[in-house]
C-alpha cells in the first residue's frame, strides 16, 4: 500500500492497494453500513483477478471514499459472454436482492469487447462530500483510479454496471464513462413487483487514457 494526498478543495488522504483482505477489512470496520460487493471479496475465487482500490481519508482519519477495481477472468470470451454466465456475481450488493429474479441483456458493446477486462465497483463518497458534489473531485478522484488501472492491469477496457436513475442524472458521466448502454440488467428486491433495472457502461483502454489525461488537466 502507499499513501498520498490529493490536491483539492478539501483535502483528502489517499491509500492505494491491491490486497483486497487489507481493503476488506478497512470497510468492515468503517464502512460497515455498505458491505463490500462480491467481486471485491477476498474470497472472490477464480472468477477475478487482480486489482486496486483507493481509500480517502479526511483530515481526522474519517473513511469519505472508496472506489476499486479488478480485473475478470474473461479470457477468450467476449464480455457479452462472459456476464451471461457469471451476471449475478456483478448484481448490486444488498442482502435483498432476490439473484433468482436476475437477469441480463447483452448489448451491443459487450458483444464487441475482448481481451482483458476490468470491472469498476465500490465507488462511494461519504454524505457531506455528497452533498453539493464536486464535479471536479469526482474527476480527480476517477482519474486516480483509471491511472493506477493502467499502470497495473494492463486492461484492454473498464466496464461496470450503474442504475438508470445515476445515470440519467450524470453520475456515469462524471465517472468519466464514454460508452453507456441501456436496459442491460434487471434486478429485484425481495418482494418487489418492479425492478431496478440499469445500464452498462465502459471504456476501451483508449478511453482510459483520455480520462486520465482530462482528470490531471482539471
Amino acid at each position: 500500500m502507499r499513501s498520498g494526498s490529493l490536491p483539492m478543495r478539501k483535502s483528502i488522504d489517499i491509500t492505494v492497494g491491491g490486497n483486497f483482505a487489507d481493503y476488506s477489512s478497512i470497510i468492515m470496520h468503517e464502512r460497515s453500513s455498505k458491505p463490500v460487493g462480491q467481486p471485491f471479496m477476498p474470497n472472490a475465487g477464480s472468477l477475478m483477478g487482480p486489482g486496486v482500490w483507493l481509500v480517502g481519508k479526511d483530515s481526522d482519519g474519517s473513511l469519505i471514499h472508496t472506489y476499486a477495481a479488478r480485473s475478470v477472468n474473461s479470457t477468450g470470451q467476449t464480455l457479452a459472454e462472459f456476464l451471461s454466465v457469471n451476471f449475478k456475481s456483478f448484481a448490486p450488493s444488498s442482502p435483498n436482492i432476490d439473484l433468482a429474479r436476475a437477469t441480463y441483456r447483452p448489448s451491443h458493446g459487450a458483444q464487441t469487447l475482448r481481451g482483458t477486462g476490468v470491472y469498476l465497483g465500490e465507488f462511494w463518497l461519504h454524505q457531506h462530500f455528497r452533498r453539493g458534489l464536486d464535479k471536479t473531485l469526482v474527476e480527480q478522484l476517477n482519474g486516480l483510479l483509471c491511472k493506477e488501472i493502467l499502470e497495473r492491469l494492463d486492461c484492454d477496457y473498464a466496464f461496470s454496471f450503474i442504475r438508470q436513475e445515476l445515470v440519467e442524472s450524470g453520475f456515469a458521466a462524471r465517472l468519466g464513462f464514454l460508452h453507456v448502454e441501456p436496459d442491460v440488467f434487471s434486478v429485484f428486491e425481495q418482494g418487489a413487483s418492479s425492478p431496478i433495472t440499469g445500464y452498462l457502461a465502459y471504456n476501451t483502454n483508449h478511453d482510459l487514457q483520455h480520462v486520465v489525461r482530462m482528470a490531471e488537466d482539471n
